[in-house]
């Protein structure tokens, strides 16, 4: 399994590949950037982030899920594989052609 790096996931997209409960391959475009998500959908204050990283459930990433506007969570250990977004590749792949 792969490592999944915090600092990585404060400062951009990162496209996860992992392993739901249920068996399912997931692939979701996560990120902890403030800037990227809503502000009404924005941890209160930094610590709630700093204490998720470091609570009891630290088998367990809570990410923001650019793609479906909220907050989900995968295990640590079923992380497949996982790689940053150009902002530019994200934008292309959610706009449509007229």
């Amino acid at each position: 399994m792969t490592e999944i790096n915090y600092e990585l996931l404060q400062s951009n997209v990162v496209e996860v590949t992992f392993i739901k409960k249920n068996g399912e391959k997931r692939i979701m475009n996560s990120t902890l950037q403030m800037a990227l998500i809503p502000e009404e959908m924005r941890p209160k204050q930094k610590e709630v982030i700093e204490k998720t990283i470091n609570s009891k459930e630290s088998h367990l990433v809570k990410v923001f899920d650019v793609d479906a506007q909220g907050w989900r969570s995968f295990i640590k250990d079923t992380v497949q594989n996982y790689k940053v977004i150009c902002p530019w590749d994200l934008w292309a792949s959610n706009s449509t052609t007229g």
